[in-house]
């Protein structure tokens, strides 16, 4: 299974043992959070999967996906793994902040 389909399935089992071998673990974040994938999502931030920028077309952070699908558990997994870089000022490409999307 490819490391993009593990947020699908919810798999951090996958995600783990992809990441000791070869995967690019940034390239799973957006879809963990479109699925509401929270066990992957627990995963890919332990393993220090890049949460400031995911999706580098629209500039959108994970807080940012997680404000736009009202993804409250998103929000405090990002705020309870002590992420001190968080951005909440962070604006995408339209110029708008997750707040100003939420």
């Amino acid at each position: 299974m490819p490391i993009i389909a593990s947020p699908e399935f919810n798999s951090a089992d996958t995600i783990e043992a992809f990441s000791e071998h070869w995967a690019d673990l940034n390239v799973a974040d957006v879809d963990s959070i479109l699925r509401s994938a929270h066990d992957a999502q627990r995963t890919l931030l332990r393993l220090g999967v890049n949460h400031l920028t995911v999706d580098t077309d629209k500039e959108r952070t994970m807080l940012h996906y997680a404000a736009a699908y009202g993804d409250e558990t998103t929000v405090d997994l990002l705020a309870s793994a002590g992420l001190q870089d968080l951005d909440i000022e962070a604006k995408n490409k339209n110029g708008e902040t997750a707040l100003e999307i939420l």
